[in-house]
């Protein structure tokens, strides 16, 4: 499960720099999906330090995408 949430964390950011990239908002609401998932195994896990990490990826994930959706209307 560890290594899942990695991956799931690696593939979060990656999705995120991609979705900062683009005007949609696709990418970061995959972003989104996928570091939450990392964050209940690292939760679980009890990694906090692999849980500060994912929570920041995650708070640029939202704050981007809040952004995005704010400038579509």
């Amino acid at each position: 499960p560890f290594d899942w949430a990695m991956t799931q964390s690696n593939l979060g950011n990656a999705l995120l720099l991609l979705g900062e990239r683009e005007s949609g908002t696709q990418h970061l609401q995959q972003a989104v999906a996928a570091l939450e998932q990392a964050l209940e195994v690292f939760r679980a896990a009890r990694a906090t330090y692999y849980v500060g990490i994912t929570e920041e990826i995650l708070a640029s994930a939202m704050a981007e995408l809040k952004k995005k959706q704010e400038s579509a209307r």
